[in-house]
């Protein structure tokens, strides 16, 4: 379906098309992690799963919706959730640059979240990088 290049694959229904997210690269190495998310989608579950520009993620890296920026580096292993208004996030792990590691040594990889943005049917983060500033926030309604 994907190969064996992908890690963390998540996969979700959206306007007739399933989308496949997967990670790909190094998780696990500090702030030389390379560790990113692309996207491909297909109209069937079972693919064939084409990136933007037609080719099949057999054969490509797929269509990037994260990667590393200036702080945050790493980031991937994700899950994708639509709050109530309706927006998709994209929870995921990423390292920070300037804190890469934890006293014991392991690569320290703290939970983040952003907001997905949906152009012509393919979705990426803003700057395709993980934000580093306060964002808003999904909109849960809490029912009694």
């Amino acid at each position: 379906m994907a190969g064996n290049a992908y890690e963390a694959p998540y996969i979700i229904k959206r306007d007739g098309y399933y989308y496949f997210f997967g990670s790909l690269g190094s998780c696990c190495e500090g702030e030389n992690s390379t560790y990113r998310v692309t996207v491909a989608r297909s109209e069937s579950i079972q693919g064939p799963y084409l990136d933007q520009k037609g080719v099949d993620i057999l054969a490509s890296e797929g269509t990037m919706v994260l990667s590393k920026g200036d702080t945050f580096v790493g980031p991937g292993h994700n899950a994708i959730v639509t709050d109530d208004s309706g927006t998709d996030w994209i929870l995921y792990h990423a390292i920070d640059k300037n804190k890469p590691k934890l006293d014991s040594g392991a690569t320290r990889r703290p939970l983040m979240i952003d907001p997905l943005i949906w152009e012509d049917g393919w979705p990426k983060v803003k700057d395709l990088v993980p934000s580093e500033s306060e964002i808003e926030k999904p909109v849960i309604e809490v029912k009694e």
